[in-house]
């Protein structure tokens, strides 16, 4: 099916004082996947701002954007709706207050995805040993190559 409308996603990839990366553990009816955090722009808001309030949502902790660290490029059809397009928009952020990153647990969460519960489950992966295996999208292994390309975290 060729689709016939855009969807834009935005990512944070937030650090703790450990050199330890977000990531998200999602589960949406029977489908389980692991990304770093973050969701869909809204009309009236820029990538941006739709990261700092995503965060905020998922994860309680209030960011502040640092860089850019990539766009994705290749052409990516939703998974979970094959009429969408998904472009994916990342950015590297940090807790405007250290001590939020507390408030970060894995405790399963329940959001709403298009009508439909999402049970969210945050870990922090130690950056170094942080891989493909773990992260399920290509668009994800796309950015953490990016960020490890930057040289903005070591």
């Amino acid at each position: 099916m060729q689709p016939s409308k855009f969807t834009i996603r935005v990512y944070g990839m937030l650090f703790n004082r450990q050199n330890e990366i977000l990531v998200s553990h999602e589960q949406i009816k029977d489908v389980s996947f692991t990304k770093f955090p973050g969701g869909g722009l809204e009309f009236g808001e820029g990538p941006k701002d739709c990261i700092v309030r995503e965060m905020l949502e998922e994860t309680g902790v209030d960011v502040e954007v640092i860089s850019h660290i990539y766009t994705c490029e290749d052409f990516i059809q939703n998974q979970f709706d094959p009429s969408e397009q998904v472009i994916g928009i990342y950015y590297l952020v940090r807790a405007i207050n250290n001590d939020d990153l507390k408030k970060i647990n894995s405790e399963p969460k329940k959001h709403q995805f298009r009508g439909t519960e999402n049970i969210i489950r945050h870990r922090w992966v130690h950056y170094k040993v942080l891989s493909d295996k773990i992260l399920t999208f290509d668009m994800d292994r796309a950015a953490l190559a990016e960020l490890k390309k930057s040289g903005k975290i070591g």
